[in-house]
């Protein structure tokens, strides 16, 4: 009896979870990214890569790993406006995440919407898998992305 109670406990609290917590959680999770791959804080990104990660071209952690690294040795200086889209939680523990992001060489103003254009624009597709009280990712798909998703 004691167990059913306490089940029936744990699935009221789990209906009265605000899901926009959920949703702050994911924002909070890109803006550390954000943080990190702007401070070139590179071992603290491949940190959040999944173990078993796998992207839209087949590279594993490893390779992406790699590439970041390229990424870093290419340029000295990485700044990034990044914008979050939909957000949706399939199941408990996974989310997916539209992420629109402008990469430039020299620091972006959110207001200076003009400059954008100088910069090199994606959409990126993020599956994260909740690690902890925060995500690593999962799978990723990167495309060209444009302004408009940009602009407020």
């Amino acid at each position: 009896m004691r167990a059913l109670a306490l089940l029936v406990a744990a699935l009221l609290l789990a209906a009265c979870t605000d899901p926009r917590s959920e949703e702050q959680r994911v924002r909070d999770f890109l803006q550390e990214v954000e943080t990190l791959a702007e401070g070139r804080d590179y071992m603290s990104l491949v940190d959040l890569i999944a173990g078993d990660y796998m992207d839209s071209r087949g590279n594993d952690k490893l390779k992406a790993a790699a590439i970041l690294r390229a990424f870093y040795l290419r340029n000295r200086e990485v700044h990034l406006y990044v914008r979050p889209g939909e957000i949706s939680f399939p199941s408990p523990g996974f989310a997916k995440v539209t992420v629109h992001v402008a990469m430039a060489r020299r620091p972006m103003l959110e207001s200076e919407a003009a400059r954008l254009p100088v910069a090199n624009m994606h959409e990126v597709q993020l599956e994260l898998l909740e690690s902890g009280d925060s995500y690593e990712i999962l799978r990723s798909e990167w495309q060209r992305g444009n302004a408009t998703n940009l602009v407020f």
